[in-house]
């Protein structure tokens, strides 16, 4: 049974519980229990300081490999926003109604009536049967485990969540569920082969629905991954839906069969080879010759032939009658198009919202708002995005601010036209006052003499502590810093306060200038 697809999904958990975590564990104990032939081998080696260093060296590996193991095995027994795995030690043998009991015990805790009618099938609860408890849970350490890593840091959630996704508060499980809940002792075989049958054969509709919900997991079957990595590797945006469909069924259904009639070719092959132990060795540590797959080649070829033999005009006509002959015929596919599974997918989106639409209008709670006012709303609407968006004369704009607010900049400017240019751009610094000094005096390095209305320097940084608040406005009057603060002006809005950059003459020689030197570069 172990074969079979899906049944790998749901023995994950007890691969864990009952063999990896307990080997490691073991292991990390007494490492000479489960490497008795590295023990031998170890106990050989003649000088001490290396027998040492390997057996070191052997120990750290199974450390880190118990780490990891411990570490997969907490992960996949929590429970999570996308982690059901734990729910699967129900089906386990020997802990599976422990488990049970503390999952009912948290739903309880969490407010979710776990007797309640879920479904339509109230009529199949057995009204008689009571939720089974054990006097000695609270003292046993599988349950009280389990209690604290499934209630520790909000997992309680999760819990009531994979209950009723997974379809284990349905009435058609109640009654199993509720007798599964009763055992104290184990009643199943623990050292089965067939654990999962055993649990079938003793609670078939609580398996089935385990089946139905995570037996077929994608991702844990062999065509699912194939039909998974075709969907990945040859998605095509030119292909229709259904070529790739097509492409998938083919995939599923032939291509599988013929792949594993190969694989099973090899391995009878290999199976008849009688080799000796040094060639055998010889073999494992050599690479693999194209030479040792002709068969599978050849096998392809036949494959294809025999497989194209059913799809033949005769094979055709002897088992389709005429009408599907006509359908599936060139001139009809050209006429309805290749596309119609997209088609078809697109109509039924089309439906589904019609079907919305009407729920809506046909509810009693739902009215419909003019639009009138929806434009109304919209012309109100005002979001973060709109808010610090800005347009291509926006950013330059800024840019040009950012210009006029460095020392470089009026370094630059002559003196015939350097005063000028001060009035037009900083008005609220320019002063009769200022008029008389001169361009050095203006610029140069602060001293205790200076202020903001003699320095430029000063000025300039008094204007961006304004800008990023880190001083009051003391350059506007009092009703008008009243007006920006209620405005909630920006940065570049004080900056643009303080400094007219429209009025500014030199600022379009400055861009020209750099924009002719980039020019040039790039030629």
């Amino acid at each position: 049974y172990a074969d079979r697809p899906g049944y790998r999904t749901l023995e994950i958990p007890s691969l864990y519980v009952d063999n990896a975590f307990p080997y490691m564990q073991a292991a990390k104990d007494n490492w000479t229990s489960k490497f008795p032939e590295t023990a031998k081998f170890a106990a050989t080696i003649q000088d001490p300081e290396l027998r040492a260093m390997k057996v070191g060296q052997l120990k750290e590996g199974i450390d880190a490999g118990y780490e990891e193991i411990a570490k997969m095995t907490e992960q996949l027994l929590s429970p999570g926003e996308d982690k059901p795995w734990a729910f699967c030690l129900i089906m386990h043998p020997k802990i599976g109604s422990k488990i049970l009991r503390v999952a009912m015990a948290i739903a309880k805790e969490e407010g979710f009536d776990i007797d309640a009618i879920h479904d339509d099938e109230g009529h199949l609860i057995d009204e008689t049967l009571e939720w089974g408890t054990c006097a000695v849970d609270g003292r046993d350490a599988i349950y009280t485990s389990f209690m604290e890593k499934w209630t520790s840091k909000g997992k309680s959630a999760h819990v009531v969540h994979w209950l009723q996704q997974l379809g284990l508060m349905t009435s058609k499980v109640r009654n199993e569920l509720k007798r599964l809940s009763q055992e104290t002792e184990v009643i199943r075989d623990v050292n089965s082969s067939t654990r999962l049958l055993d649990f079938a054969a003793t609670y078939p509709q609580t398996f089935d629905m385990f089946w139905s919900k995570m037996g077929m997991y994608p991702h844990s079957t062999r065509i699912v991954e194939q039909c998974h990595g075709v969907e990945r590797n040859a998605y095509n945006s030119q292909a229709s839906h259904d070529m790739r469909d097509s492409r998938t069924n083919y995939i599923a259904n032939e291509e599988y069969a013929n792949r594993r009639e190969r694989r099973q070719c090899i391995l009878e092959i290999e199976a008849s080879k009688a080799v000796s132990t040094e060639q055998s060795k010889k073999q494992r540590t050599s690479s693999v010759k194209h030479n040792d797959r002709k068969v599978t080649q050849q096998m392809i070829g036949e494959q294809l032939l025999e497989d194209s033999k059913q799809y033949s005009t005769e094979k055709l006509a002897q088992r389709l009658p005429e009408d599907i002959h006509q359908k599936f015929s060139i001139k009809s596919i050209v006429k309805r198009g290749t596309d119609v599974g997209k088609k078809a997918l697109g109509e039924k989106k089309v439906e589904h919202a019609e079907a919305v639409a009407r729920k809506k209008r046909e509810s009693t709670t739902f009215s419909q708002t003019p639009f009138e006012d929806l434009i109304e709303d919209a012309q109100k609407l005002e979001t973060a995005n709109d808010l610090a968006w800005k347009s291509k004369d926006a950013i330059k704009h800024a840019k040009q601010l950012n210009t006029v607010l460095t020392k470089s900049y009026w370094n630059k400017i002559k003196v015939d036209c350097f005063f000028e240019e001060l009035e037009k751009v900083f008005p609220c610094f320019y002063t009769p006052t200022v008029s008389r000094m001169t361009k050095t005096a203006l610029l140069q390095r602060p001293t205790s003499a200076c202020s903001a209305k003699n320095n430029l320097n000063l000025f300039i940084k008094l204007v961006k502590d304004i800008a990023e608040g880190k001083a009051p406005n003391t350059l506007s009057t009092k009703r008008r810093a009243q007006q920006l603060k209620r405005a909630k002006a920006t940065k570049l809005d004080l900056w643009a306060e303080f400094a007219n950059v429209e009025a500014s003459e030199y600022l379009s020689v400055v861009e020209e200038k750099a924009f002719e030197k980039m020019r040039l570069c790039e030629t």
